[in-house]
């Protein structure tokens, strides 16, 4: 990315879900001289704000400290039989297991507690990573939590590349 980003002027990325503000961040990390980060709502964070169940990967540092015994090779084939019908590419659920632990290490940067861990269906390994529960024991919702900490990073460290639309229409 950083030879496309550093040579462009202007990044345009349509949506602000995790992965519309993560490409944000990337963007401007990377040497884009203005990002403009468009969102049809009146806030960020589209559909990934209303996500409760995390983020899996393998070989992070949280399995290793729980002890979790997984592998990319397990990772692959629980993506590939939860993708019945054959709408998995090799390609890409490869890619999403080489780098799981790094997305992991990405986000848990930006101060998001990453910590728990569970299994979920379609998991044959404790591979889901959430944030802890809050301290009367309800759940903390993880996909509000991720994006309001990638907004806050935004918007703290940002603001003078990332420019954000909101109630935005496009034609």
């Amino acid at each position: 990315m950083s030879d496309v980003a550093s040579s462009l002027n202007r990044v345009v990325i349509i949506g602000s879900g995790l992965a519309g503000q993560c490409a944000a961040i990337e963007a401007a990390r990377h040497g884009a001289k203005e990002v403009v980060l468009i969102e049809k709502e009146n806030r960020l964070g589209g559909n990934s704000a209303k996500a409760t169940s995390g983020i899996n990967a393998w070989g992070t540092a949280v399995q290793k400290a729980a002890g979790v015994h997984d592998s990319g090779e397990l990772f692959e084939k629980d993506t590939f039989a939860s993708g019945k019908g054959g709408s998995c590419r090799p390609e890409l659920v490869r890619t999403l297991s080489d780098h799981s632990a790094e997305a992991i290490e990405w986000l848990s940067s930006f101060g998001i507690p990453l910590t728990a861990l569970t299994q979920l269906g379609g998991a044959s390994r404790k591979r889901c990573h959430r944030a802890p529960d809050n301290p009367d024991g309800t759940p903390l919702p993880i996909g509000f939590t991720i994006v309001r900490a990638l907004e806050n990073y935004i918007r703290t460290n940002l603001s003078d590349i990332v420019r954000i639309e909101t109630n935005a229409r496009l034609i």
